[in-house]
């Protein structure tokens, strides 16, 4: 006669692949994806702020971009707090160190702010005001959609600063890298958590950081170093011509 023992190895592992065939892989995956949404907006604006702090230069840095960005984590943090969504509050308040950071570094670098910088933030607190104002009295939606867009105030401005001047070497490449990153995990949460704030966000950043990183990779789009990477350049042709009125022979 068989002995009825089992033993503890089989026990265990039956246990296990019980609790792997009950798994909820939905429940899993949206997980996942918030855990590594969230080690990601930790992780991503310390290069930036390193940068910055150590060699005391933000050339390229949009502070409208900046100062919209403050704006929209504050934004993101509300709605996400009255709809519950924990993943993304974590990664809000997981941005926060990396943001401060940054700001200090802008105080230590003593660059201003000027009041056109403020005008973009001002129009985008605004909005975002408004959108709520009218999801509470008409019981709709605005602030998920208009979330999913909040990028283009951070990102547009930053975008067309890197594209607009030729110094870009405050520029952090790895925060961008990890920015693009952090697009398509966001965009894959939002995707199978059903936020479509998040869908929206992800796609944007994606192109926004691309762009970025494609500048970056330019040295000096100017022979110059001093016109912006998008106008033409006619500092060299103008002290050729220079050289020539100066030249005896060719006098």
């Amino acid at each position: 006669m068989r002995s009825a023992f089992v033993s503890p190895q089989f026990t265990f592992l039956h246990d296990l692949m019980t609790s792997l065939t009950h798994l909820d892989l939905h429940t899993l995956t949206v997980n996942l994806l918030g855990l590594s949404m969230l080690a990601l907006a930790f992780i991503t604006g310390f290069p930036q702020a390193r940068h910055a702090l150590v060699n005391e230069n933000l050339a390229g840095v949009s502070m409208s971009g900046l100062i919209n960005g403050s704006v929209s984590s504050i934004a993101w943090l509300t709605w996400a707090m009255s709809n519950s969504l924990i993943w993304i509050i974590a990664s809000c308040l997981a941005g926060v160190p990396a943001l401060l950071a940054t700001w200090w570094a802008v105080r230590r670098s003593g660059t201003m702010i000027r009041s056109k910088d403020l005008v973009l933030p001002a129009l985008w607190a605004g909005g975002l005001v408004a959108s709520a104002a009218i999801d509470q009295v008409a019981h709709v939606q605005t602030m998920s959609v208009l979330l999913g867009t909040s990028l283009l105030w951070y990102m547009l401005p930053a975008v067309i600063e890197v594209w607009r001047v030729s110094d870009v070497s405050g520029v952090s490449a790895a925060s961008w890298w990890l920015t693009l990153a952090c697009s398509f995990v966001g965009a894959a949460y939002g995707l199978v958590a059903h936020v479509p704030a998040e869908i929206i966000y992800g796609g944007l950043s994606a192109l926004g950081s691309t762009l970025i990183l494609v500048r970056l990779a330019q040295k000096s789009a100017a022979w110059c170093a001093v016109c912006g990477a998008v106008e033409e350049c006619w500092c060299r042709i103008a002290e050729e011509l220079d050289e020539l009125d100066n030249d005896p022979i060719a006098a």
